[in-house]
């Protein structure tokens, strides 16, 4: 779910240069394509059986042409192309910190929830490092996250924009939360809303509808649950 709601919350423009950082089964550069091609997007993914299935779909969708796949560390990718510069970088990063939690025994599922391999600080600096004047970043958090997010973001010389933070219903918190933010200072406060992905009866919201039915997509009515 949250690769749709970082695709509808990011919205690059028409001829942007887009960076995603950890694109897994490149879902997230797949929806961004699937409302308009005029983008070019450069996907890294450090996991090789993740990169496999991620060129496996770029190929069966024909969108090899606008993504190209490296499968790469990001963090030693930056450092090797220190010149490549993006209007726009995405990433739904690992979500936990390496000492929070009981870590997956499976190495791929570990990789992607816990910062083993990619911490917020080092995303956030080596991404800034890849924006241009007035590019934005757009990433995806736990809501216990925000204070530090917004911190680090605003420590790396960028200015949260937006936030939406997203709830399963009306009845209950935040869960995670959407952040924009900008290479440099912006001229206008930071916009903030509030998403619900269910109604109290376990059905999709309309706005979660319309969201999966722009994406050419059927998502299936079900309970919401915390776990």
């Amino acid at each position: 779910m949250e690769p749709f709601l970082l695709a509808d919350f990011a919205r690059p423009p028409v001829g942007s240069r887009c960076l995603e950082i950890g694109t897994g089964c490149a879902i997230i550069s797949l929806l961004l394509l699937t409302r308009q091609r005029e983008f070019f997007i450069t996907a890294i993914e450090i996991q090789e059986s993740l990169a496999q299935k991620a060129q496996s779909n770029l190929i069966e969708n024909g969108a090899q042409d606008r993504v190209e796949l490296i499968r790469a560390d990001f963090l030693e990718w930056s450092k090797a192309q220190p010149d490549e510069i993006f209007d726009w970088v995405i990433s739904n990063p690992p979500y936990r910190k390496l000492n929070s939690g009981r870590i997956n025994p499976d190495r791929e599922k570990a990789l992607a929830r816990h910062e083993i391999s990619l911490t917020l600080s080092a995303l956030v600096d080596r991404s800034a490092r890849h924006l241009k004047p007035g590019g934005t970043l757009a990433l995806v958090y736990p809501m216990e996250r925000l204070p530090e997010v917004k911190k680090t973001l605003m420590d790396k010389g960028l200015e949260p924009i937006r936030i939406r933070q997203v709830c399963g219903n009306k009845k209950l918190p935040a869960r995670f939360f959407l952040i924009l933010a900008q290479q440099g200072k912006s001229d206008n406060p930071c916009e903030e809303d509030t998403f619900f992905i269910y109604e109290e009866d376990g059905a999709y919201t309309s706005a979660m509808k319309s969201i999966y039915e722009s994406f050419n997509y059927t998502g299936r009515s079900h309970r919401y649950r915390e776990e």
